[in-house]
């Protein structure tokens, strides 16, 4: 249906060919709408009036190809979408590339390039090959998975049809290749440390991946001595905190008692995740411990021992040289089993 007109030349006398043509009364757009298989139908006729018709086959095509699809295959035999997904945390050894040239003349693979470059600026040394269709195949050793290799990666592509289609520079995709999980800088209560009241823990996390941690999908709750999670709430981080530490608090709805029927050991639970999507879930533990130490017995080093009350005067008769204080931090407070304590501090302590 595209508007068109015929011009003839006649031959000379001598010639027994003819040339027609036709001729668009406008150019066929190279926008892409125009492009696809066209026929061009031939019905030629001899001043004898022999007839012969004839269809011949003409592929228009304007466009580059484009990616369809870009997956990064893991050692393990899974792979990402590198189209929907630019951040990649464990090691890859293959890019794969599928192209769609459409109604197109098809993709040239001799003639098409995909080059994969590191975080350095220099090109990673590849092995491509295709599959004869219209996929590219980009190898290469595993990359490392102890930080050495982490940071933006980009992958350039210069796609070019057997048309001919092709760009003057690559088209470039990029993602983030990170493998450092985020660590734990410290805690408060602190790990293995002792704690005489609680009404809050937190935790200062480090990055490591240079995205950032991931405060709203990484967690921190409280363990009780028994098993169980101590109610309260996660705060919020501090407004305006940085990407390379953040601060997690979990607030509890109410204390544990100072009775000593809370005390024990309490454990810290980390889930932590970077916005690489490295994971670190990790526990820090603490004793909580309320009660004061209690004196067990007091003695003077007679023969045989002497012992000496709180509750009255003792008159010692024979000579001694020691006087022997047992003290003890057990905790006969809380339910059974009896709970991890903080132990008696004998520098701290006085006689």
């Amino acid at each position: 249906n595209i508007p068109i007109r015929l011009s003839k030349r006649p031959p000379p006398d001598n010639d027994n060919n003819a040339k027609s043509w036709w001729q668009l009364a406008s150019p066929l757009s190279r926008s892409g709408d125009a492009d696809g298989l066209y026929s061009i139908r031939v019905k030629a006729v001899d001043k004898a009036g022999n007839i012969e018709d004839k269809t011949f086959a003409l592929r228009y095509d304007t466009q580059v190809p484009s990616a369809r699809s870009i997956r990064a295959s893991h050692i393990d035999g899974t792979t990402a979408d590198v189209l929907t997904s630019t951040l990649i945390n464990s090691p890859i050894n293959q890019i794969t590339i599928e192209f769609l040239d459409g109604e197109g003349s098809g993709i040239d693979l001799s003639k098409t390039t995909v080059r994969l470059v590191g975080p350095n600026g220099s090109a990673i040394g590849t092995n491509q090959r295709d599959d004869g269709a219209n996929t590219v195949f980009l190898s290469f050793n595993p990359l490392h998975d102890d930080g050495s290799d982490d940071g933006l990666y980009r992958i350039q592509i210069t796609p070019t049809d057997l048309a001919g289609n092709t760009f003057t520079s690559p088209v470039e995709f990029r993602f983030f290749y990170g493998t450092r999980k985020p660590e734990i800088v410290s805690t408060v209560p602190a790990e293995f440390s002792f704690a005489t009241q609680l009404t809050s823990v937190s935790a200062t996390l480090q990055d490591r991946s240079g995205e950032g941690i991931d405060t709203d999908g990484s967690t921190i709750r409280l363990q009780g001595p028994n098993g169980a999670e101590i109610a309260g709430r996660q705060l919020a981080p501090p407004q305006g905190a940085g990407t390379s530490q953040s601060t997690l608090t979990w607030e509890l709805n109410t204390p544990p008692s100072r009775d000593g029927q809370s005390d024990g050991e309490y454990t810290i639970r980390l889930k932590v995740i970077d916005k690489a999507g490295n994971l670190l879930e990790t526990g820090k533990t603490f004793v909580y411990d309320t009660l004061i130490p209690q004196v067990e017995s007091v003695a003077a080093n007679t023969t045989p021992s002497t012992p000496i009350t709180a509750e009255g005067l003792e008159v010692i008769n024979q000579s001694f040289t020691e006087i022997s204080i047992v003290l003890s931090d057990a905790n006969d407070k809380a339910p059974a089993p009896s709970p991890k304590v903080s132990g008696v501090d004998l520098v701290s302590t006085n006689v």
